[in-house]
């Protein structure tokens, strides 16, 4: 469960349950458990830690926690933090540099944290001279958030012993996924179940070289108590940050800091990616729930609010900035003989490549000439999309953009002709020889375009929970047009991660192979002409 002597490092709210679940940790993994209040502070200072801050004051008694924290130094330990260590940055920086080991964060509810500190009577906590207990904990949400590798959200009104149950065993499963991430990878190909990836590879690559799609080996599970805390994030319509804060708990979960992108790193780019502005939504929800009129509670998840009105612009306001993350930062693998270095190691130049019937190219045209500097090659049917989305990606103003017209052909013939280029190892080749580039994807054969796209399934059903429609852990029918799948598959692995959605329906138009798939067994596209 441990390694190279790190410490386990319990950070949240005073009254979050951090000492008694320190306690069972230290209790049932055979480590030592060190509390920062009791074991360091008061022998420390020789006096109370309430004495002291009533001496200090507020600020003074930060600094003097900060110093003092400098000084501890813990191999093996179980490290219980203050509610205001966090508060003492250059401090905290420095104790995290000799006290390695993962920091996990109790997400407790506010409410509950308050009830315990009234019931406890508690008189050390920074700022309760002056704030509310309600106001200091908002306040200091920020600063937990700033150095956590692993958040636990605690469920409401969970005792003490089952904190520490469930912080212990999100810990372990944590530990087990770190493991296995550095010895083989978390993804493995549609056809190929032996051969694993790592995240890093997985979005940068796109397709699998044996021509299938990468998906997760496991599938993180969300509580219907988790659910509900959920909810109380988009309760609040004015509030404009609640999709992007939603989006880091959902994604943090897929998504682990030893698969190259810190919980910060994810915030950063969430919050950047949704948010209503001129160049981004329209909508502070970004995702409206609206009922029907005349219906029997039926409601339409509004898709539409982004920059180029199209259900993708939630993946593909993320996912550009994760992948130049990943581009800049991740070690990409390669058949190039170990000589080449400059042509194998982190931030090599990418195209993107995407075929569209639509609104994939103007999407991937929109996010990745906003979120980065790479260039993007577009295929799309010449009589296949729309006048609008056609104008949005020949009119976008970039000189890294290529948008080429095939004439006398569907969707499913760019499809095709991209997957062929991915697999054509000479090419690649050839490509990366001579002029240092790569290539990758942006449709919905990449994991790292469908991933952000689960969020958006959480939101409408939290919505419908957070309004009174339906109770946390109610089933929630979906119905859901589809061309390529990718849409509905996203809902399918939110289900499988826990949200309660009951059928599944893919709708379709008159343009049905999907359809007769499913229905026959039978995928036909030789035949089959596009209706228009």
């Amino acid at each position: 469960h441990n390694e190279n002597d790190e410490n386990i490092i319990l950070l949240g709210p005073p009254g979050a349950g951090k000492t008694s679940a320190a306690r069972l940790i230290g209790s049932r993994l055979g480590l030592p458990v060190f509390d920062i209040d009791d074991d360091h502070l008061e022998p420390f200072w020789k006096c109370s830690v309430a004495q002291k801050l009533r001496d200090l004051g507020d600020d003074a008694f930060v600094e003097a926690e900060g110093e003092a924290l400098k000084e501890v130094t813990k191999k093996r330990t179980v490290i219980s933090l203050t509610g205001s260590n966090p508060l003492a940055t250059e401090a905290m920086e420095i104790f995290l540099r000799q006290n390695p080991g993962p920091v996990i964060y109790l997400d407790v509810k506010d409410s509950d944290v308050v009830a315990r500190l009234k019931a406890m009577k508690v008189d050390r906590i920074v700022g309760q001279s002056s704030k509310s207990f309600e106001d200091i904990l908002k306040w200091r949400r920020g600063f937990y958030e700033r150095y956590y590798e692993l958040r636990v959200i605690v469920p409401e009104d969970l005792s003490q012993s089952d904190v520490g149950e469930l912080v212990l065993a999100q810990y372990l499963n944590y530990v087990s996924n770190r493991q296995i991430i550095r010895e083989s990878g978390k993804y493995i190909s549609t056809r190929s179940l032996q051969t694993s990836q790592t995240l890093s590879h997985v979005a940068l690559q796109g397709l699998a070289p044996d021509g299938g799609l990468y998906i997760p080996k496991e599938i993180p599970q969300f509580s219907v108590g988790e659910l509900r805390r959920f909810a109380e994030l988009v309760e609040d319509e004015t509030n404009e940050s609640a999709y992007s804060s939603l989006a880091v708990r959902i994604l943090e979960r897929w998504i682990r800091p030893s698969e190259g992108l810190s919980p910060q790193d994810l915030r950063k780019e969430t919050e950047n990616a949704y948010k209503k502005s001129d160049f981004r939504f329209d909508s502070p929800h970004m995702a409206q729930v609206t009922p029907l009129q005349n219906s029997n509670n039926q409601h339409v998840l509004e898709l539409f609010h982004g920059p180029t009105a199209s259900f993708k612009d939630f993946a593909l306001q993320l996912f550009p900035q994760m992948f130049d993350h990943f581009r800049k930062t991740g070690e990409v693998q390669t058949d190039l003989p170990t000589q080449d270095t400059e042509k194998r190691g982190a931030g090599s130049p990418y195209a993107i490549l995407v075929s569209t019937s639509g609104d994939t190219g103007s999407a991937t045209v929109d996010g990745f000439s906003s979120q980065t500097s790479l260039p993007v090659v577009v295929l799309f049917p010449a009589e296949g999309v729309s006048p609008v989305q056609k104008a949005q990606m020949i009119t976008a103003k970039s000189e890294r953009l290529h948008v080429l017209s095939i004439q006398d052909t569907d969707f499913d013939f760019c499809q095709t002709a991209l997957k062929t280029l991915f697999n054509d190892k000479d090419f690649t080749t050839h490509l990366l020889h001579h002029f240092n580039m790569r290539i990758s994807a942006a449709n919905s054969i990449n994991w790292g375009r469908l991933l952000p796209q689960i969020v958006y399934h959480f939101y409408g059903y939290l919505r419908l929970v957070a309004n009174g429609t339906i109770e946390a852990g109610a089933p929630l029918d979906v119905c859901i047009p589809t061309g390529n799948f990718g849409n509905i598959l996203s809902a399918l692995y939110a289900k499988k991660a826990g949200l309660p959605l009951g059928k599944l329906l893919c709708a379709s138009n008159e343009n049905d192979v999907l359809t007769q798939f499913i229905k026959e067994g039978r995928y036909d596209i030789q035949q089959r002409k596009l209706i228009k």
